[in-house]
């Protein structure tokens, strides 16, 4: 349930963070830029594990978020959001550990040995950043003959998670407002809307792409040779500033909406054993409510985070029709105690495969 979107950056931009928002940043940054001791040690202590702070941000136009009578939040959801994140949090430390994986060591030596050649030439140092510059290229050799058809080498992988808390209708009216402004050309004012209308984990990975920095890092050696200090060091600043950014969006609402209903579907799959008592504790409510009454709560609140999904406009809104439908059937399943086995799976699948970019 991710959608993916590239971009080259000349800034070296390494996340992205939202003007007037506040913001929840966490994740490993294994980047080949000089990271300090403190972040080192808090990445070896637990490796492909993220720790999600529930960290939440309210818009600054106030009014476009008033409450709203319909659709009408579930009276516990916040507390039964609150019961599934760490389920939310394990997904996304999964998906972020996952890309932290995929980091080639080689080019990030590559990288770091670009930077040591920046220092040597700010030092006056010739020689010092042409053997930088060779250990880099060597790297870069390596990569490319292991993997010809690689095109992307991985260097950094950081995480940022952005909250809007608002109601359904709230987040219509904002993004209402935001669509006005633009269509009355009011782009400025609409674009610290646009940069806190979200509810989602963005993971962003920087690569180098190795269709060009290879030559640019022989481009600066040929220029020292040269003797062309400064022309050196302007082409290598901007070889380590031109890298792919790869940014995964994973909609928290949906998430949620998964994690619920897998809680609702254990709720009744264990109503006959000693574990059901545990699981009407951690979905909160009266812990006598009998399962059936617990997974319509959770059903009820699975129903509205994917209305929350589709108002912040995550993914083909056509593809909500038949998961809106089985959501009511499986309302009307719960109410009669039929079997729902299969309805879970149904949306299960339809939840995950509903972002565009989940299968890449």
């Amino acid at each position: 349930m991710i959608s993916k979107r590239n971009h080259s950056s000349k800034q070296g931009l390494f996340g992205r963070v939202s003007s007037g928002a506040l913001i929840a940043m966490m994740a490993f940054s294994a980047t080949a830029c000089a990271e300090s001791e403190a972040d080192s040690a808090a990445a070896s202590d637990a490796p492909g594990k993220i720790e999600l702070a529930q960290v939440d941000q309210t818009p600054t136009d106030t009014k476009a978020v008033e409450t709203a009578k319909t659709p009408e939040a579930p009276s516990d959801q916040a507390e039964t959001t609150k019961s599934v994140e760490p389920s939310v949090a394990d997904e996304a430390s999964r998906q972020i550990a996952e890309k932290r994986a995929a980091l080639l060591k080689d080019a990030i030596t590559a990288i770091e040995e670009s930077r040591k050649a920046v220092t040597a030439l700010d030092d006056d140092d010739a020689e010092a950043a042409l053997e930088a510059l060779a250990a880099a290229t060597g790297k870069l050799d390596i990569i490319v003959a292991r993997e010809p058809e690689l095109a992307l080498a991985p260097v950094s992988v950081t995480a940022i998670r952005e909250d809007l808390i608002a109601t359904v209708d709230g987040v219509k009216r904002l993004r209402k407002n935001i669509e006005d402004l633009i269509d009355d050309g009011e782009i400025q004012k609409a674009k610290p809307l646009i940069e806190t209308f979200g509810s989602e984990i963005v993971i962003t990975e920087t690569s180098i792409p190795l269709a060009t920095y290879p030559d640019a890092i022989k481009d600066v050696a040929a220029l020292i040779d040269d003797g062309e200090i400064e022309a050196a060091k302007v082409a290598l600043d901007t070889a380590l500033s031109t890298m792919v950014i790869t940014e995964t969006v994973v909609p928290l609402p949906l998430l949620r909406a998964h994690a619920m209903l897998e809680l609702a579907e254990d709720v009744l799959d264990e109503e006959t054993t000693t574990e059901a008592e545990a699981k009407a504790e951690s979905v909160g409510g009266d812990n006598q409510e009998d399962p059936m009454t617990q997974a319509e709560r959770l059903r009820e609140n699975a129903a509205y985070q994917i209305e929350l999904a589709k108002a912040f406009g995550y993914g083909d809104k056509s593809l909500y029709r038949q998961l809106e439908r089985d959501l009511d059937k499986l309302k009307d399943r719960i109410a009669d105690e039929k079997d729902t086995g299969d309805l879970f799976a149904s949306l299960r699948r339809q939840i995950t495969g509903l972002m565009p970019g989940d299968d890449e």
